[in-house]
């Protein structure tokens, strides 16, 4: 959000409204200390509160595959996008190599992100099956 934010300023766009939407308490105080004056909502990909057809920009980052139902998340997106509205969807996959930095990228997703991820959002549980 911030980053969205500062583009947005850069480029003298101006911003009505940016609304963080997350299922975890703890990920939304995270944003709101670093955000205080942005609105965030509880709750899921699968059913935003978000009026249809209202948000000109929609992104989420690391996040797709926390989404359990995500035919239902993306349905979800596409309802509350407006006709020429941008989703952005920033994700990683699996490496495959057996290099030394697949192997530094395993390492770290299986033994220091699960801690650092559960730290933040008070969910372990959420980042100890990522690849």
């Amino acid at each position: 959000m911030i980053d969205w934010e500062n583009v947005a300023n850069t480029n003298g766009i101006e911003i009505d409204e940016i609304v963080g939407v997350d299922p975890s308490v703890g990920m939304m105080a995270v944003g709101k200390t670093k955000i205080p004056h942005r609105t965030f909502v509880e709750a899921g990909a699968e059913d935003m509160p978000i009026d249809d057809e209202s948000v000109d920009i929609l992104s989420i980052s690391y996040g797709i595959r926390n989404v359990v139902k995500r035919k239902e998340g993306l349905k979800e997106f596409a309802r509350v996008l407006k006709k020429d509205g941008l989703c952005v969807i920033l994700e990683f996959t699996k490496n495959e190599k057996k290099n030394l930095p697949a192997k530094l990228t395993k390492f770290y997703m299986n033994n220091l992100m699960p801690h650092i991820g559960g730290l933040v959002s008070k969910n372990k549980d959420a980042y100890t099956y990522l690849p």
